[in-house]
Parts: C-alpha cells; structure tokens; sequence
C-alpha cells in the first residue's frame, strides 16, 4: 500500500474453526484500491473460507475485516453488498431457466429502492429503479460480449459464457470490490484467454481479487498473490516472485535396510526449468524421484515445495500441492480404456489446467484409441498416455523417469520435445533420462548422480562439454 491510503481489504488476524477443525490460522491481508490481487493453494488451504469471510457471509472465529476502513463484524450480507461488494463462486450461480438479461436484471436487486407495493402501483421510485436497470444491463451485456446471448436460456449456454455470465451478474450492482471464487475452474486454453480479457476489460476503476488455480490466469491478471497451504499463509508478493519458490531437495539421504541409496543430495528446480538427472544405473536416480513424490521414506534431510516442507508427506498429498510423477514403465492401467486412464486422475493439483482435449492436442495418435484397452497400446503411445495423465493432475512440478525408454529415435525425440514444450506453461520438469545428449539438448540445468551423490551440476550446455562427466561418470 502507498502513501497511507486506506485500502479497499484489510484482514488482521484472520482464524477459522469448524468444531476442531481449523479451516484458518492467522491470516493477515491487504489489497489496495484499484488492486487486481490473486489467492492461490491447494485444495483444501482455506481460500474460499477466506473469501466467505471478506465478503461477510461467515464470520471469523477471531480476526478482524474491513473494506474501505470500515469494520464488517456483524453486518449482514445483504449490506456488505450495498457497501459496493460482489461475488462469484465456484459452482456456475445462473437461473439456468432465465435467459441472460433476466438474469443480469435479478444482479441489481441489492441496489433496488422501490418495495414491492411501489412495484405493484409503478411509482416513480420503481420507473427510476427500471430505467437504472435497463441501462446497467446494457453497459454490462456490452461490456462483458453477451449481447448476442441475452435472449437464450442461460442453460442452453456453453459452460464458458456461462462463466462470463456468473462474472456480469456480478456487475450489476456496479461493485468497487469484485470477489471471483475460481471463476477460470474447468475452462480450455482458450476460454481462459478469453476470461483473461474480461477481466482486463471491466476491472478499471473497481478493486479486484481472484481466487483461482490456473497459474495463467494469475500470471496475466494479479499485481500481488498471496500463497496459502493448510489454512496458513506462507507468502505474498509479485506472481513473478512467487512462483519463484523452488522446488528444493536439501541433503536427502535414503536407503533400503542397509543399502544406502542417496547420500545427503541437494538440488532445486525452478518455475518452468526442465532440468536433467543424468547417472549410470543404480546412481540413485529413481531413488531421488521417489523421495520427492513421498514414495520413498527420507533417512535424513528435507523436501520443500512452494515454500513449504513436504517430506512426510503422502503421494495423494503432493498431487494436490502440484506434484506429478510419471514412473519408469509407464505403471497405466492395461485392462481399462485410455480415455477411462485419462480420466481417472484426480485434478485438484495447482498448476495449469490440462484437460482431455488439451492432452488429445498433444498427444493426436491417443485420439485414435480412446476406446482401446491401454494395454494393446504400443510402447510409444503408452509412453504418450502416462504423460498426459501427468498432465491431467495440473502439476507445477512433474517428475519424468526414463521417458524414452524402449522408444525409436523418433518417438523419443517426440516424447522429449514435448516435455520442453510445458516451460512455456510454467511447469517444472524433473527429468530422469539415460539418453544424455537428447536430455542435454532440452534441459535447462542438470545433476550428475555417481553412487547416490551429486558430483557435478551446471547449466546443460557446461555439461554436455564436459568429457571428465561423460567418461567417468556416464559412460559415453
């Protein structure tokens, strides 16, 4: 905040329980006016009960909220919104069977002066009233691109310009605060770029503050983001800053019984890196995998993600943080259709949304066996339906071992090109690969692992020239 202004959401204080259950723990939160402000967590980390809270639909166990300076504690919903505030949720709130413009029309009841007797005898305060709501719904259809749809039932809509319409109900009211609880959740790629330029297009002059789980939104949309895990917050700053945090091994060791596998490792992959663990076999390469996706137990050390510590952890867990892994021998389900393995995947994880038709885009040759068994897919097209079932859980951070594994030189190449593509969408990848001039060529960083210890790292390029790593350490 700047220059001592008030701002438009203070929360101090912030605790929530559910009989025993602490929803919240001591979250502190200031937006400022004219702010478009990002909450982003895992399921589960408190992020609607916080927006239930700021919006005075529940009240805080302890803490205390206020917008515009004024304190909310036991105000009324209905009068939190004449203070000039709205609200989306996560489910699609239309009247299904109300065209558009009705419901836009039912938006701007909060602000409505008139009784129902002033309606029945049309007085002059219900004609004002009317003409007021006819030209919001106007400036709203307009601004929002739904004036082509405000004569359809709101049911017949397609799912993303039912979202967008959940978004313009909300702006009837002509809100200075605009609360939007996942309003991107289950979009496309292109209808997420769409929402994008909503946003953009109606948050001039009004204070905006997002909820949402798709990275991209965040990225494009948020000046500040606030990070929150298990009711906590863990950081708030720049999205640029934020998906800053590493995912960070610090002196890991494991063993089974009393075989040592890893021998105190340290390393770090960034937001969007893909970086390589190269070694010969039985170096502690899948060990490492295996560490870091909870399925094996560390003997000594720790793992964080986001800023958080996550050894201990179970894998279900580290899925919904935004963790991904895809084992060496693919591990799909044979007996059940590709399309049943795709669809099997729980998507709670926090990275970019990736649905069936966003794999199917990259993968086209599984488009053509949606309804075959996994198990009569070739190697490769295996190899293809793992990955994409990666990508189906939303991860931030996806482990990848041995990818090429039993491929062609060409299916390979494939395979490996495509895990340099998810940079772009600012996925890490952790990259396990025994085909260390193709792994080179993509990654950005990489490890060198000689009998459960890192003896080299570097950028890829330094690697690769490195002919005391190739020879004594990798064999080439």
């Amino acid at each position: 905040m700047t220059g001592g202004a008030t701002p438009a959401v203070r929360a101090t204080g912030i605790h929530k329980r559910y009989g025993g259950v602490v929803a919240l723990n001591g979250v502190d939160l200031t937006v400022d006016v004219g702010e478009v402000f990002g909450i982003i967590g895992p399921n589960g980390a408190g992020k609607s009960t916080l927006f239930d809270i700021l919006c005075g639909i529940t009240e805080p166990t302890a803490g205390q909220v206020s917008l515009f300076g004024a304190a909310i504690a036991g105000v009324a919903p209905h009068q939190v919104a004449r203070m000039g505030v709205a609200r989306s949720f996560q489910r699609t709130a239309v009247f299904g069977e109300a065209t558009v413009r009705e419901n836009l029309l039912h938006g701007r009841h909060a602000l409505a002066r008139h009784s129902v007797l002033g309606r029945a005898l049309r007085t002059r305060v219900w004609r004002e009233d009317r003409d007021a709501f006819e030209a919001a719904a106007a400036h709203v259809l307009a601004l929002t691109n739904l004036q082509a749809d405000q004569h359809r039932l709101a049911s017949v809509l397609a799912y993303g310009v039912q979202r967008r319409l959940a978004v313009a109900v909300a702006l009837m009211s002509n809100p200075r605060i605009l609360f939007l609880d996942e309003p991107a959740a289950g979009m496309n790629g292109r209808e997420s770029a769409d929402f994008v330029e909503l946003i953009r297009a109606v948050a001039p002059g009004r204070t905006v503050v997002i909820v949402e789980h798709d990275m991209t939104v965040i990225k494009a949309l948020c000046s500040r983001t606030l990070v929150m895990v298990d009711g906590r917050p863990v950081t708030v700053g720049a999205p640029t800053e934020v998906f800053l945090h590493p995912e960070r091994v610090a002196s890991v060791s494991a063993a089974y019984g009393k075989v040592v596998a890893l021998r105190e490792v340290s390393l770090e992959v960034r937001e969007g890196e893909v970086v390589a663990m190269l070694g010969a076999n039985g170096a502690g390469k899948t060990t490492l995998l295996n560490t870091i996706s909870g399925v094996q137990p560390l003997t000594s050390g720790q793992v964080s993600f986001m800023g958080r510590r996550i050894d201990g952890m179970k894998p279900w867990q580290l899925s919904r943080l935004g963790i991904a892994h895809v084992p060496e021998g693919r591990e799909i389900f044979p007996s059940m259709t590709v399309l049943a393995n795709l669809r099997i995947v729980d998507a709670f994880g926090t990275g970019p949304v990736f649905d069936v038709d966003d794999v199917l885009e990259m993968f086209p040759r599984l488009k053509e066996r949606l309804d075959q068994q996994a198990g009569n897919l070739s190697g490769g097209e295996q190899q293809m339906l793992a990955f994409g079932r990666g990508l189906m859980a939303r991860p931030r951070l996806i482990l990848f071992d041995e990818p090429s594994l039993g491929l062609s030189p060409v299916l390979s190449k494939f395979v490996l090109g495509c895990i340099g593509t998810l940079r772009g969408k600012g996925i890490a990848s952790l990259l396990v690969e025994q085909n260390m001039r193709a792994a080179l060529k993509i990654a950005d960083r990489a490890y060198v692992l000689r009998v459960g210890a890192v003896v080299r790292s570097g950028p890829a390029q330094e690697i690769s020239q490195a002919d005391d790593i190739r020879q004594a350490y990798l064999g080439v």
